[in-house]
Protein backbone atom coordinates (compact mmCIF):
# COMPACT_ATOMS: atom_id res chain seq x y z
CA UNK A 1 0.00 0.00 0.00
CA UNK A 2 0.98 3.60 -0.78
CA UNK A 3 2.91 5.59 1.95
CA UNK A 4 3.08 9.39 2.32
CA UNK A 5 4.67 12.24 3.95
CA UNK A 6 5.28 15.63 3.76
CA UNK A 7 8.99 16.84 3.19
CA UNK A 8 11.62 19.38 1.61
CA UNK A 9 14.42 18.23 -0.74
CA UNK A 10 17.32 19.85 0.75
CA UNK A 11 18.57 20.53 -2.92
CA UNK A 12 15.39 22.63 -3.74
CA UNK A 13 16.12 25.13 -0.96
CA UNK A 14 16.82 28.67 -2.77
CA UNK A 15 19.33 31.18 -2.54
CA UNK A 16 16.66 33.14 0.23
CA UNK A 17 16.22 30.39 2.39
CA UNK A 18 12.63 29.07 0.77
CA UNK A 19 11.59 26.18 -0.78
CA UNK A 20 8.65 24.06 -1.66
CA UNK A 21 6.71 21.32 0.44
CA UNK A 22 6.69 18.23 -1.24
CA UNK A 23 4.60 15.25 -0.56
CA UNK A 24 6.47 12.04 -0.95
CA UNK A 25 4.75 9.03 -2.59
CA UNK A 26 6.39 5.47 -1.69
CA UNK A 27 4.54 2.66 -3.89
CA UNK A 28 5.74 -0.60 -4.51
CA UNK A 29 9.45 0.11 -4.17
CA UNK A 30 9.09 3.45 -6.05
CA UNK A 31 9.00 6.86 -5.15
CA UNK A 32 7.82 10.10 -6.84
CA UNK A 33 6.82 13.77 -4.94
CA UNK A 34 3.82 15.85 -5.12
CA UNK A 35 4.13 19.51 -4.93
CA UNK A 36 1.69 20.32 -1.85
CA UNK A 37 1.70 23.97 -2.60
CA UNK A 38 3.35 25.44 0.23
CA UNK A 39 6.13 27.28 0.69
CA UNK A 40 8.38 27.22 3.82
CA UNK A 41 11.63 28.83 4.96
CA UNK A 42 14.65 27.14 6.32
CA UNK A 43 12.93 28.18 9.83
CA UNK A 44 10.50 25.57 9.91
CA UNK A 45 12.88 22.59 8.90
CA UNK A 46 14.31 19.97 10.63
CA UNK A 47 17.61 20.33 9.36
CA UNK A 48 20.43 17.75 10.93
CA UNK A 49 23.49 18.98 11.92
CA UNK A 50 25.37 16.04 10.34
CA UNK A 51 27.18 17.26 6.86
CA UNK A 52 26.71 13.54 5.96
CA UNK A 53 24.88 13.19 2.03
CA UNK A 54 24.38 17.27 2.55
CA UNK A 55 22.44 18.90 -0.13
CA UNK A 56 21.04 15.33 -1.06
CA UNK A 57 18.93 15.00 2.14
CA UNK A 58 14.88 14.58 2.58
CA UNK A 59 13.71 17.12 5.36
CA UNK A 60 10.94 17.11 7.42
CA UNK A 61 8.85 19.87 9.29
CA UNK A 62 9.03 21.04 12.21
CA UNK A 63 6.33 20.26 14.56
CA UNK A 64 4.92 22.73 17.46
CA UNK A 65 6.07 25.97 15.12
CA UNK A 66 3.35 28.41 14.50
CA UNK A 67 4.08 29.08 11.04
CA UNK A 68 4.94 25.27 10.72
CA UNK A 69 1.63 23.96 12.60
CA UNK A 70 -1.13 25.41 9.51
CA UNK A 71 0.94 24.09 6.80
CA UNK A 72 1.34 20.47 8.48
CA UNK A 73 -2.71 20.41 8.83
CA UNK A 74 -3.35 21.61 5.16
CA UNK A 75 -0.34 19.05 3.94
CA UNK A 76 -2.26 16.15 6.17
CA UNK A 77 -5.44 16.94 5.00
CA UNK A 78 -4.59 16.51 1.05
CA UNK A 79 -2.55 13.21 1.90
CA UNK A 80 -6.23 12.25 4.06
CA UNK A 81 -7.77 13.21 0.45
CA UNK A 82 -5.48 10.66 -1.24
CA UNK A 83 -5.70 7.87 1.54
CA UNK A 84 -9.48 8.03 0.90
CA UNK A 85 -9.15 8.04 -2.96
CA UNK A 86 -7.11 4.28 -2.16
CA UNK A 87 -9.84 3.07 0.48
CA UNK A 88 -11.94 3.50 -2.39
CA UNK A 89 -10.39 1.32 -4.62
CA UNK A 90 -7.84 -1.00 -2.38
CA UNK A 91 -6.96 -3.54 -5.25
CA UNK A 92 -7.08 -1.39 -8.30
CA UNK A 93 -4.52 0.73 -6.52
CA UNK A 94 -2.15 -2.56 -5.72
CA UNK A 95 -1.78 -2.95 -9.15
CA UNK A 96 -1.13 0.74 -10.10
CA UNK A 97 2.32 1.29 -11.20
CA UNK A 98 3.23 4.94 -9.29
CA UNK A 99 3.00 7.22 -11.86
CA UNK A 100 -0.64 5.43 -12.41
CA UNK A 101 -1.28 6.14 -8.85
CA UNK A 102 -0.15 9.74 -9.21
CA UNK A 103 -2.29 10.17 -11.68
CA UNK A 104 -5.24 9.11 -10.10
CA UNK A 105 -4.49 11.12 -7.06
CA UNK A 106 -3.83 14.23 -8.50
CA UNK A 107 -6.79 14.14 -10.78
CA UNK A 108 -9.24 17.05 -10.35
CA UNK A 109 -12.05 15.39 -12.48
CA UNK A 110 -14.09 13.37 -9.88
CA UNK A 111 -16.04 11.61 -12.45
CA UNK A 112 -12.59 8.98 -12.30
CA UNK A 113 -13.84 7.54 -9.57
CA UNK A 114 -17.73 7.41 -10.22
CA UNK A 115 -17.51 5.82 -14.20
CA UNK A 116 -19.82 2.80 -14.66
CA UNK A 117 -18.94 0.45 -16.82
CA UNK A 118 -22.08 -1.19 -17.19
CA UNK A 119 -24.01 2.17 -18.23
CA UNK A 120 -21.32 3.51 -21.05
CA UNK A 121 -21.98 -0.33 -22.29
CA UNK A 122 -24.92 -0.19 -23.02
CA UNK A 123 -24.65 3.45 -23.97
CA UNK A 124 -21.99 2.54 -26.56
CA UNK A 125 -24.13 -0.93 -27.68
CA UNK A 126 -27.44 2.06 -28.49
CA UNK A 127 -24.82 4.29 -30.50
CA UNK A 128 -23.45 1.40 -32.68
CA UNK A 129 -27.57 0.22 -33.54
CA UNK A 130 -27.72 4.31 -34.05
CA UNK A 131 -24.82 3.70 -36.64
CA UNK A 132 -26.92 0.34 -38.31
CA UNK A 133 -24.50 -2.21 -36.64
CA UNK A 134 -26.60 -3.77 -34.34
CA UNK A 135 -24.61 -7.18 -34.34
CA UNK A 136 -21.37 -5.80 -32.65
CA UNK A 137 -23.60 -3.86 -30.81
CA UNK A 138 -25.93 -7.19 -29.27
CA UNK A 139 -22.50 -8.51 -28.42
CA UNK A 140 -21.49 -6.06 -26.10
CA UNK A 141 -25.06 -5.80 -24.48
CA UNK A 142 -24.67 -9.80 -24.35
CA UNK A 143 -21.49 -9.47 -22.66
CA UNK A 144 -22.58 -6.76 -20.10
CA UNK A 145 -25.74 -8.80 -19.02
CA UNK A 146 -23.45 -11.57 -18.45
CA UNK A 147 -21.39 -9.13 -16.34
CA UNK A 148 -24.02 -7.62 -14.61
CA UNK A 149 -25.16 -11.20 -13.34
CA UNK A 150 -21.55 -12.50 -12.22
CA UNK A 151 -21.47 -8.99 -10.19
CA UNK A 152 -24.84 -9.41 -8.48
CA UNK A 153 -24.28 -12.78 -7.67
CA UNK A 154 -20.91 -12.68 -6.38
CA UNK A 155 -21.42 -8.66 -4.52
CA UNK A 156 -18.63 -7.80 -6.53
CA UNK A 157 -21.11 -4.55 -7.91
CA UNK A 158 -24.15 -2.78 -7.01
CA UNK A 159 -26.31 -4.68 -9.22
CA UNK A 160 -26.92 -2.57 -11.57
CA UNK A 161 -23.57 -0.25 -11.72
CA UNK A 162 -19.60 -1.51 -11.96
CA UNK A 163 -17.29 0.98 -11.08
CA UNK A 164 -14.73 0.71 -13.96
CA UNK A 165 -12.00 0.65 -11.24
CA UNK A 166 -13.19 -2.80 -10.17
CA UNK A 167 -12.11 -4.16 -13.11
CA UNK A 168 -8.91 -5.70 -12.92
CA UNK A 169 -7.03 -8.89 -13.75
CA UNK A 170 -8.31 -10.78 -10.82
CA UNK A 171 -11.92 -9.58 -11.39
CA UNK A 172 -11.51 -10.56 -15.27
CA UNK A 173 -10.33 -14.33 -13.97
CA UNK A 174 -13.02 -14.65 -11.72
CA UNK A 175 -15.26 -13.56 -14.11
CA UNK A 176 -13.61 -15.88 -16.68
CA UNK A 177 -14.06 -19.27 -14.26
CA UNK A 178 -17.70 -17.97 -13.43
CA UNK A 179 -18.77 -17.90 -17.39
CA UNK A 180 -17.53 -21.46 -17.57
CA UNK A 181 -19.78 -22.77 -15.12
CA UNK A 182 -22.43 -20.31 -15.88
CA UNK A 183 -23.65 -20.70 -19.68
CA UNK A 184 -25.71 -17.24 -20.10
CA UNK A 185 -28.48 -20.24 -21.39
CA UNK A 186 -28.45 -23.20 -19.85
CA UNK A 187 -30.02 -25.10 -22.48
CA UNK A 188 -27.28 -24.32 -25.30
CA UNK A 189 -23.94 -25.42 -23.56
CA UNK A 190 -22.66 -26.54 -26.60
CA UNK A 191 -23.34 -22.53 -28.11
CA UNK A 192 -21.83 -21.12 -24.99
CA UNK A 193 -18.41 -23.04 -25.20
CA UNK A 194 -16.86 -20.40 -26.43
CA UNK A 195 -18.69 -17.64 -24.15
CA UNK A 196 -15.41 -17.00 -22.03
CA UNK A 197 -13.31 -15.94 -25.14
CA UNK A 198 -16.33 -13.86 -26.97
CA UNK A 199 -17.75 -12.31 -23.77
CA UNK A 200 -14.15 -11.18 -23.04
CA UNK A 201 -13.33 -10.49 -25.66
CA UNK A 202 -16.38 -7.88 -26.27
CA UNK A 203 -15.36 -6.51 -22.61
CA UNK A 204 -11.94 -5.49 -23.87
CA UNK A 205 -13.28 -3.88 -26.86
CA UNK A 206 -15.65 -1.68 -24.76
CA UNK A 207 -12.78 -1.13 -22.42
CA UNK A 208 -10.36 0.50 -24.59
CA UNK A 209 -13.74 2.31 -26.09
CA UNK A 210 -13.88 3.88 -22.59
CA UNK A 211 -10.01 4.78 -22.05
CA UNK A 212 -10.98 6.37 -25.82
CA UNK A 213 -13.73 8.33 -24.70
CA UNK A 214 -12.13 9.45 -20.81
CA UNK A 215 -8.33 9.57 -21.43
CA UNK A 216 -6.55 12.55 -23.07
CA UNK A 217 -3.06 12.09 -22.27
CA UNK A 218 -2.14 15.03 -24.61
CA UNK A 219 -3.19 17.05 -21.92
CA UNK A 220 -2.61 14.85 -19.26
CA UNK A 221 -5.79 13.78 -18.12
CA UNK A 222 -5.66 10.19 -17.88
CA UNK A 223 -9.16 9.23 -15.99
CA UNK A 224 -8.47 5.66 -16.67
CA UNK A 225 -4.63 4.99 -16.14
CA UNK A 226 -4.41 1.24 -16.11
CA UNK A 227 -4.97 -1.71 -18.31
CA UNK A 228 -5.96 -4.57 -16.89
CA UNK A 229 -5.81 -7.01 -20.37
CA UNK A 230 -2.10 -6.58 -20.37
CA UNK A 231 -1.51 -8.78 -17.58
CA UNK A 232 -5.00 -11.05 -18.08
CA UNK A 233 -5.18 -13.01 -21.12
CA UNK A 234 -8.44 -14.21 -22.88
CA UNK A 235 -8.56 -17.63 -22.92
CA UNK A 236 -8.47 -18.80 -26.64
CA UNK A 237 -11.50 -19.88 -28.69
CA UNK A 238 -12.45 -23.37 -28.61
CA UNK A 239 -12.86 -24.62 -32.11
CA UNK A 240 -16.05 -23.68 -33.45
CA UNK A 241 -18.38 -26.42 -34.09
CA UNK A 242 -18.31 -27.70 -37.59
CA UNK A 243 -21.99 -26.55 -39.29
CA UNK A 244 -21.25 -27.82 -42.73
CA UNK A 245 -23.81 -30.51 -44.30
CA UNK A 246 -23.19 -32.52 -47.06
CA UNK A 247 -24.17 -31.51 -50.94
CA UNK A 248 -26.74 -34.63 -51.04
CA UNK A 249 -27.99 -33.19 -47.62
CA UNK A 250 -28.53 -29.77 -49.09
CA UNK A 251 -30.22 -31.52 -51.80
CA UNK A 252 -33.02 -33.21 -49.72
CA UNK A 253 -33.76 -29.98 -48.63
CA UNK A 254 -33.92 -28.02 -51.80
CA UNK A 255 -36.26 -31.12 -52.90
CA UNK A 256 -38.34 -30.67 -50.16
CA UNK A 257 -41.75 -30.11 -50.72
CA UNK A 258 -43.15 -26.05 -49.66
CA UNK A 259 -45.96 -26.62 -47.07
CA UNK A 260 -49.03 -24.99 -47.49
CA UNK A 261 -49.75 -21.41 -46.06
CA UNK A 262 -52.61 -21.46 -43.77
CA UNK A 263 -52.49 -17.78 -41.71
CA UNK A 264 -53.41 -14.20 -43.08
CA UNK A 265 -50.05 -13.15 -43.43
CA UNK A 266 -49.29 -15.87 -46.65
CA UNK A 267 -46.15 -16.32 -44.84
CA UNK A 268 -44.32 -19.26 -43.40
CA UNK A 269 -40.72 -20.07 -41.23
CA UNK A 270 -40.80 -23.47 -43.44
CA UNK A 271 -40.59 -22.25 -46.90
CA UNK A 272 -39.05 -19.22 -45.74
CA UNK A 273 -36.12 -21.13 -44.06
CA UNK A 274 -35.76 -23.26 -47.68
CA UNK A 275 -35.79 -20.50 -49.15
CA UNK A 276 -33.23 -18.74 -47.78
CA UNK A 277 -30.91 -21.36 -46.82
CA UNK A 278 -30.87 -21.33 -50.75
CA UNK A 279 -30.58 -17.83 -51.21
CA UNK A 280 -27.77 -17.71 -48.95
CA UNK A 281 -25.45 -21.10 -50.51
CA UNK A 282 -25.96 -19.77 -54.00
CA UNK A 283 -24.91 -16.15 -52.90
CA UNK A 284 -21.47 -17.66 -51.23
CA UNK A 285 -22.64 -17.63 -47.65
CA UNK A 286 -24.51 -14.38 -47.35
CA UNK A 287 -25.24 -13.58 -43.91
CA UNK A 288 -28.85 -13.17 -42.31
CA UNK A 289 -28.16 -9.46 -41.51
CA UNK A 290 -27.00 -8.92 -45.34
CA UNK A 291 -29.84 -10.70 -46.69
CA UNK A 292 -32.12 -8.35 -44.78
CA UNK A 293 -30.30 -5.37 -45.22
CA UNK A 294 -28.88 -5.48 -48.93
CA UNK A 295 -30.03 -2.90 -51.28
CA UNK A 296 -28.17 -2.75 -54.37
CA UNK A 297 -29.20 -4.81 -57.38
CA UNK A 298 -29.00 -5.01 -61.31
CA UNK A 299 -29.77 -7.68 -63.91
CA UNK A 300 -26.70 -9.16 -63.15
CA UNK A 301 -25.49 -8.64 -59.46
CA UNK A 302 -26.40 -8.01 -56.22
CA UNK A 303 -23.75 -5.83 -54.15
CA UNK A 304 -23.70 -5.47 -50.42
CA UNK A 305 -20.84 -3.98 -47.98
CA UNK A 306 -20.88 -7.10 -45.43
CA UNK A 307 -22.27 -6.10 -41.95
CA UNK A 308 -19.95 -7.74 -39.71
CA UNK A 309 -16.77 -6.38 -41.32
CA UNK A 310 -17.59 -3.31 -43.04
CA UNK A 311 -16.32 -0.86 -40.53
CA UNK A 312 -12.68 -2.77 -40.17
CA UNK A 313 -12.02 -2.45 -43.85
CA UNK A 314 -10.95 0.64 -46.13
CA UNK A 315 -13.15 -1.12 -48.99
CA UNK A 316 -16.19 -1.17 -45.64
CA UNK A 317 -16.41 -5.18 -47.30
CA UNK A 318 -18.01 -5.21 -50.41
CA UNK A 319 -19.21 -7.52 -52.44
CA UNK A 320 -20.73 -7.81 -55.69
CA UNK A 321 -22.10 -11.43 -56.53
CA UNK A 322 -23.44 -12.57 -59.65
CA UNK A 323 -27.26 -13.73 -59.96
CA UNK A 324 -26.93 -17.69 -60.78
CA UNK A 325 -30.10 -19.04 -62.58
CA UNK A 326 -30.89 -21.33 -59.27
CA UNK A 327 -31.75 -18.43 -57.56
CA UNK A 328 -33.73 -16.30 -59.76
CA UNK A 329 -37.27 -17.04 -59.46
CA UNK A 330 -36.49 -16.91 -55.41
CA UNK A 331 -35.24 -13.25 -56.49
CA UNK A 332 -38.48 -12.61 -57.62
CA UNK A 333 -40.81 -14.44 -54.99
CA UNK A 334 -38.91 -12.18 -52.45
CA UNK A 335 -38.28 -8.75 -54.39
CA UNK A 336 -39.13 -5.53 -52.53
CA UNK A 337 -42.01 -4.24 -54.69
CA UNK A 338 -40.97 -0.53 -53.55
CA UNK A 339 -37.33 -0.87 -54.39
CA UNK A 340 -35.99 0.21 -50.87
CA UNK A 341 -34.11 -2.80 -50.64
CA UNK A 342 -33.18 -6.35 -52.33
CA UNK A 343 -35.41 -8.01 -50.78
CA UNK A 344 -38.86 -7.71 -48.80
CA UNK A 345 -38.17 -9.30 -45.51
CA UNK A 346 -37.95 -6.22 -43.46
CA UNK A 347 -41.52 -5.45 -44.64
CA UNK A 348 -42.51 -9.06 -42.38
CA UNK A 349 -40.11 -8.96 -39.76
CA UNK A 350 -38.75 -5.47 -37.67
CA UNK A 351 -34.91 -6.44 -37.19
CA UNK A 352 -32.42 -8.71 -38.59
CA UNK A 353 -32.68 -10.79 -35.11
CA UNK A 354 -36.25 -11.38 -35.68
CA UNK A 355 -35.08 -12.44 -39.17
CA UNK A 356 -32.79 -14.61 -38.54
CA UNK A 357 -35.01 -16.19 -35.10
CA UNK A 358 -37.78 -17.56 -37.76
CA UNK A 359 -35.28 -18.95 -40.61
CA UNK A 360 -33.71 -20.67 -37.42
CA UNK A 361 -37.16 -21.84 -36.15
CA UNK A 362 -37.99 -22.94 -39.74
CA UNK A 363 -34.72 -24.80 -40.17
CA UNK A 364 -35.60 -26.86 -36.98
CA UNK A 365 -38.13 -28.07 -38.26
CA UNK A 366 -36.48 -28.92 -41.92
CA UNK A 367 -33.00 -30.48 -39.70
CA UNK A 368 -35.85 -33.14 -38.05
CA UNK A 369 -37.01 -34.34 -41.25
CA UNK A 370 -33.63 -34.90 -42.87
CA UNK A 371 -32.17 -36.14 -39.69
CA UNK A 372 -29.59 -32.98 -39.28
CA UNK A 373 -29.37 -32.15 -36.16
CA UNK A 374 -29.88 -28.38 -34.96
CA UNK A 375 -29.89 -27.01 -38.59
CA UNK A 376 -28.68 -23.30 -38.80
CA UNK A 377 -28.86 -20.93 -41.35
CA UNK A 378 -24.94 -20.65 -41.20
CA UNK A 379 -24.98 -23.91 -42.46
CA UNK A 380 -25.27 -22.77 -46.24
CA UNK A 381 -21.87 -20.18 -45.24
CA UNK A 382 -20.22 -23.40 -43.96
CA UNK A 383 -21.32 -25.98 -46.45
CA UNK A 384 -20.52 -23.73 -49.04
CA UNK A 385 -16.86 -23.15 -47.82
CA UNK A 386 -16.04 -26.86 -47.20
CA UNK A 387 -17.20 -28.21 -50.76
CA UNK A 388 -15.16 -25.48 -52.44
CA UNK A 389 -12.31 -26.88 -50.48
CA UNK A 390 -12.62 -30.10 -50.38
CA UNK A 391 -14.68 -31.03 -53.37
CA UNK A 392 -14.47 -28.48 -55.70
CA UNK A 393 -10.07 -28.05 -55.29
CA UNK A 394 -10.91 -24.07 -54.82
CA UNK A 395 -7.62 -22.68 -53.13
CA UNK A 396 -8.07 -21.58 -49.37
CA UNK A 397 -7.35 -18.04 -50.69
CA UNK A 398 -10.33 -17.29 -52.84
CA UNK A 399 -12.52 -19.53 -50.73
CA UNK A 400 -11.35 -16.58 -48.08
CA UNK A 401 -12.24 -14.00 -50.38
CA UNK A 402 -15.30 -14.72 -51.47
CA UNK A 403 -16.75 -15.62 -47.83
CA UNK A 404 -15.38 -11.63 -47.44
CA UNK A 405 -13.25 -12.52 -44.24
CA UNK A 406 -11.21 -9.82 -43.04
CA UNK A 407 -7.55 -10.08 -44.07
CA UNK A 408 -4.97 -8.30 -41.58
CA UNK A 409 -1.94 -9.55 -44.24
CA UNK A 410 -2.75 -8.19 -47.13
CA UNK A 411 -4.32 -4.60 -45.98
CA UNK A 412 -1.35 -3.03 -47.41
CA UNK A 413 -1.39 -4.92 -50.96
CA UNK A 414 -4.80 -4.67 -51.13
CA UNK A 415 -4.40 -0.70 -51.43
CA UNK A 416 -2.60 -1.35 -55.11
CA UNK A 417 -4.94 -3.99 -56.53
CA UNK A 418 -8.21 -2.91 -58.67
CA UNK A 419 -10.91 -4.87 -56.91
CA UNK A 420 -12.50 -7.57 -59.08
CA UNK A 421 -15.38 -10.07 -58.10
CA UNK A 422 -14.94 -11.90 -61.44
CA UNK A 423 -12.35 -15.01 -59.27
CA UNK A 424 -15.01 -15.39 -56.58
CA UNK A 425 -18.29 -15.46 -58.67
CA UNK A 426 -16.15 -18.31 -61.24
CA UNK A 427 -14.93 -19.87 -57.78
CA UNK A 428 -19.37 -19.72 -56.82
CA UNK A 429 -20.42 -21.13 -60.51
CA UNK A 430 -17.87 -24.63 -60.08
CA UNK A 431 -19.78 -25.40 -56.76
CA UNK A 432 -22.84 -25.04 -58.14
CA UNK A 433 -22.06 -26.94 -60.87
CA UNK A 434 -20.89 -29.42 -58.45
CA UNK A 435 -23.97 -29.64 -56.39
CA UNK A 436 -26.53 -29.23 -58.62
CA UNK A 437 -25.18 -31.20 -61.71
CA UNK A 438 -23.23 -34.02 -60.30
CA UNK A 439 -24.82 -34.73 -57.07
CA UNK A 440 -28.81 -33.64 -58.06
Amino acid sequence: MANFAAVVLEHHIKVDKTARVKIRVSHNGKTKYIDAGFIVTTDNLKIPKSSKQKGNRTLTLKPNVTSSNSIIESVNDIIKGYRKKINEDPLLVKELNIDELINLLTSDNKQYVNLDFLQFGRAHASKLIAEGRERTAQDYITAVNALRRFITRNQTGLGDSLNVNDINASFLESFAEWLVHHPFNENSKVKMSRAPSHYLASIRALHNEMKRKFNDEDRGIVLIPYSPFLKFKIPPRQVTRKRAITPEQLIKIVELPYEPVTNSKGTSRYNLAKDCLMLSFCMIGINSADLYDCKQISSTHITYKRKKTRTRRMDEAEISIQIQPEIKELIKKYRDPSHTRVFNFYQFYSTESNFNKAINKGLKIIGDQVGIKDLEYYAARHSWATIAVNDCGIDKYTVHEALNHVDETMKVTDIYIRKSFDRINQANRTVLNYVFKNIR
